[in-house]
């Protein structure tokens, strides 16, 4: 039906006191009104509404309540702003930077943002796991908390409210250091082995790295990676390293000497291949060169 021209006043000004901080366009868009007409423009309909005009006191009001929630919350989103106060954010400030830098409050931009995410969500998980580990903490929240994080795992508990277990600290320390030297000895003990076989160069320098070492045996030159895995199976990046070596030495064949697991042999393009070979195998390492 259609409306008087009182009736439509009269949706004005209820909508006006509804939504203090609408703007003409926004309030002619909703009703399907023209406030000129009605009103002989936007101030007097305020002032039929009994609503003082926003722009009348320089949005201090509402700039004040703004500044205060980005304070408690700077990862308030534009969008949310405006829900929240209903009206147009960027036609009364015209963007979230110019806003902060003339309130003096730190603005975040969209990476700081995700970074904050990531940190709150690393730490709600911390407060309720507290004797979780930074492997758990990086498979659960997908991340890397030495990333996020400047101090790393320990401002991570830091700001949960969590005491860091030192204890765990030192064991792991003492694990990880334990199997450094296993792998070490068991390093010398491959190269020990091909050195009976041919001639051996450790920690060969490439264009895309640093080979274990290079083994050299009747004009062929053969990268090869030393793996001291016991449960870990070899990844798809060990195997596209020693490819690279492959390339850079301009040669057919790579070899990976694991401690266990079982001979496999992957197919290259150009005739190429990478053989995976345990160490109980290795007297068979000539096979098929």
């Amino acid at each position: 039906m259609k409306r008087t021209r009182q009736e439509c006043k009269n949706e004005i000004t209820d909508f006006i006191k509804q939504k203090p901080f609408s703007t003409v366009d926004e309030i002619e868009k909703e009703l399907h009104v023209n406030i000129h007409r009605l009103f002989g423009g936007i101030i007097n309909a305020f002032e039929a509404a009994g609503v003082n005009y926003p722009r009348y006191n320089n949005n201090e009001k509402l700039a004040t309540n703004i500044k205060q929630d980005l304070t408690e919350n700077p990862l308030l989103t534009v969008d949310e702003i405006q829900k929240k106060y209903k009206f147009s954010f960027y036609k009364r400030f015209e963007s979230l930077k110019k806003f902060c830098k003339e309130l003096e409050i730190k603005h975040h931009t969209k990476h700081q943002k995700r970074r904050m995410k990531k940190q709150n969500k690393i730490i709600a998980y911390v407060q309720k796991h507290p004797e979780s580990t930074q492997w758990e903490i990086n498979n659960i929240c997908k991340t890397h908390v030495q990333k996020i994080f400047d101090g790393g795992i320990r401002e991570a508990f830091e700001k949960s409210g969590t005491d860091y277990p030192e204890s765990r600290r030192i064991l792991y320390g003492t694990a990880k250091a334990s199997i450094k030297r296993r792998a070490l000895i068991f390093q010398n003990r491959v190269i020990n082995l091909l050195k009976k076989i041919g001639t051996v160069e450790t920690q060969v320098k490439t264009k895309n790295g640093i080979a274990d070492a290079v083994f050299h045996y009747k004009n062929k030159i053969i990268p090869i990676e030393i793996k001291d895995y016991r449960k870990k199976p070899i990844s798809n990046s060990e195997i596209k390293q020693i490819t690279k070596y492959i390339d850079d030495l301009n040669c057919n064949t790579g070899i990976i000497i694991s401690s266990s697991g079982d001979r496999k042999e992957f197919k290259l393009a150009s005739n190429k291949s990478i053989k995976l070979i345990p160490i109980k195998y290795i007297s068979q390492i000539l096979e098929g060169l």
